[in-house]
């Protein structure tokens, strides 16, 4: 009964309306429709894997983004650092899952050095699809960072954050002497303060067999002017004399008792806490990320090291291993357009800064160099600035995992040896280089799709 009074109701109320009254009625109804449907319309679910230290600052940032984008939810997944291997981890279960053609990933936070081979195989999408190059510079985006994001031509990764290699030195220790800024300042140096009688241990560098000892030899490569794999030509370089030179230096460092044996044991983790703990180690070479975890950080000073053996060159230029990290999209997502959103935030200017400031993060964005609330934080951070923009890139090939593998074979061999005070004479250096040199020209001539590490 009440139901018939409603609709008769409805009726008389229909006809009291003249036509265009009708349409404005109609109009209403239709926007309260769609209102509704989109209340009630369950969100769109990303899915984004980190490492499990960087997991509260993205929850962080995640949470403000579901304020601005609620009907965009992203599903935060992590995976734990073991033995510095995090970015192998997340490169393999990425490449494995978009292989099988699996639709797991949507956003790809991934580490630079991987993403020739996500791109050569298909697993990420252009991002110029979205953007285009002249936009994103004029964002205000490093130049550098957005070409080290691109694949033959195509932009595969956004930049979030810069990372370059850094040497670290406690400000006490050094007095009135200027920090080095070459490799032959640092050993002298480190010589001097040995020769006074103190402890093992003066430099840290990370020399356990994984991507960190990759990263050191490049930086002391590139520091006597010779190249691992020239990626437009795939000359390689290894069995050349700054390559040799290069293993050298770092087996003179444990030959000379500047760095301690067990130095081939250390990853990031494991040569900062030795320099938390062993007050007398004077430099640590690192990322910026541990600022935040030094035990005394108001005693510790921040020096990027030169391009030159020759201390007295008055042209220095940085020479320092470029780590960062970046975002993109998984072809195998069914939500790219949404995924595009998400990057566009967390790459945003306000977004940045917010996880610098927590994490210690370099920016990819030029002006947060300057940013007074974080140089008020990280004073040394407009100092890195051309350090980051002339940052060493490691060979962009999609083959790149099984040439660091080789590298690292050789390296952990020589540098094991000299740690177990075996005997490793300049011929044995040329040898096993020129091995390392000849097998990684025998893997650049296979299909760089089909070879597996």
């Amino acid at each position: 009964m009440k139901t018939k009074q409603i609709v008769k109701r409805l009726g008389q109320f229909i006809r009291r309306l003249n036509s265009r009254s009708i349409w404005v009625f109609v109009a209403v109804i239709q926007v309260l429709l769609l209102v509704l449907i989109y209340v009630s319309w369950p969100p769109t679910n990303l899915t984004l894997f980190v490492p499990a230290d960087e997991a509260s600052a993205w929850q962080s940032l995640i949470t403000d983004f579901h304020q601005q984008y609620p009907k965009i939810r992203i599903n935060l997944r992590t995976r734990t650092n073991l033995a510095g291997d995090i970015t192998y981890r997340l490169k393999e279960d990425f490449v494995r899952e978009c292989q099988a053609g699996n639709s797991l990933y949507d956003l790809v936070y991934t580490d630079i050095i991987w993403m020739p081979e996500f791109a050569a195989k298909g697993c990420l999408v252009n991002l110029y699809e979205w953007t285009a190059k002249d936009t994103l510079i004029n964002e205000g985006f490093l130049p550098s960072a957005i070409d080290a994001g691109e694949y033959k031509g195509k932009l595969y990764r956004m930049p979030l954050r810069s990372d370059i290699g850094l040497l670290y030195y406690r400000k006490n220790l050094l007095g009135n002497t200027q920090p080095p800024a070459t490799l032959q300042q640092l050993t002298a140096l480190a010589k001097n303060w040995k020769n006074q009688g103190n402890s093992q241990g003066v430099y840290l560098w990370q020399g356990w067999r994984y991507e960190g000892l990759v990263a050191t030899f490049v930086e002391v490569l590139e520091s006597y002017s010779g190249f691992w794999i020239k990626p437009e030509s795939l000359e390689v370089g290894l069995d050349q004399p700054a390559a040799e030179q290069a293993v050298q230096f770092l087996l003179n460092t444990i030959r000379d008792n500047i760095s301690s044996p067990e130095v081939i044991l250390y990853s990031e983790q494991e040569s900062l806490e030795t320099f938390n703990q062993d007050q007398n180690t004077i430099f640590l070479r690192q990322w910026p990320y541990v600022w935040n975890q030094f035990t005394d950080p108001a005693n510790i000073g921040v020096q990027v090291l030169n391009l030159s053996s020759n201390s007295t060159n008055n042209s220095l230029r940085p020479s320092a291993c470029n780590g960062s990290w970046g975002l993109g999209i998984a072809k195998n997502s069914k939500h790219q357009d949404k995924a595009w959103k998400a990057i566009q935030y967390f790459t945003s200017q306000a977004a940045q800064k917010k996880l610098i400031l927590e994490k210690g993060y370099l920016p990819s964005r030029e002006a947060l160099f300057d940013d007074p609330e974080i140089t008020a934080k990280y004073p040394y951070l407009p100092s890195l600035k051309e350090a980051v923009k002339n940052s060493i890139l490691r060979p962009p090939l999609p083959q790149y995992d099984q040439a660091s593998f080789i590298l690292q074979k050789y390296l952990s061999k020589l540098i094991t040896r000299t740690a177990l005070a075996q005997r490793v004479d300049n011929n044995e250096i040329t040898r096993l280089m020129q091995e390392a040199a000849d097998e990684t020209r025998q893997l650049l001539k296979l299909d760089p799709i089909a070879v597996q590490r």
